[in-house]
């Protein structure tokens, strides 16, 4: 990636955890996601991967409430590549960790 698509993919994880009232202590975790494929706790993973009921398991107090919010934010504010399915979950994970 550079510069430039970094910068603006930072500021999409901004915006949308601005807008949607995402509790900032998780946006570290994000971003070491999409940038370097480092695997995320277990509630994040669901969210990814659209495992509604793995997101609901494990979410805290603070992101239980905020499962809509999530599905949006990673809908339309996180690079495709990096979720979606448990299948590109896993090969984002793979690309950056091989």
């Amino acid at each position: 990636m550079n510069v430039t698509t970094i910068e603006y993919i930072n500021e999409q994880i901004n915006t949308g955890f601005i807008e949607l009232g995402l509790p900032d202590y998780m946006k570290d975790a994000v971003i070491r996601w999409v940038f370097d494929g480092i695997p995320t706790g277990s509630f994040l993973e669901g969210i990814l991967s659209n495992n509604l009921s793995q997101s609901v398991f494990y979410a805290d107090g603070n992101n239980k409430h905020k499962i809509v919010e999530w599905t949006q934010f990673s809908h339309w504010y996180l690079p495709s590549i990096c979720r979606g399915d448990s299948e590109r979950v896993r090969d984002w994970k793979g690309l950056n960790n091989a």
